[in-house]
């Protein structure tokens, strides 16, 4: 069986307001990456890799067109959530 060809993610255009949402969550230890689904040993075209302080979990899986707007999309979510903590 041949080997897959590597398909990077589509891209998306950050704000400004986006990358508050991503130095805020940096600053507080929320971290996310992109991965392929055979790199976390799960079925699926892409997942978002999210590690708030040194817990790390998985979102559902995202095909290549949507994966990079749903990892923008949980920047926000995460700021939003803990900022008035």
């Amino acid at each position: 069986m041949p080997k897959s060809k590597y398909k990077p993610p589509v891209r998306t255009v950050y704000l400004k307001e986006d990358y508050e949402a991503v130095d805020w969550c940096h600053k507080n230890r929320i971290t996310m990456c992109v991965i392929p689904g055979y790199l976390c040993d799960r079925r699926g075209d892409y997942y978002v890799e999210i590690k708030i302080k040194d817990k790390v979990v998985y979102s559902p899986p995202y095909d290549k067109n949507e994966v990079a707007d749903k990892q923008k999309e949980f920047y926000h979510y995460y700021k939003n959530k803990y900022e008035n903590n």
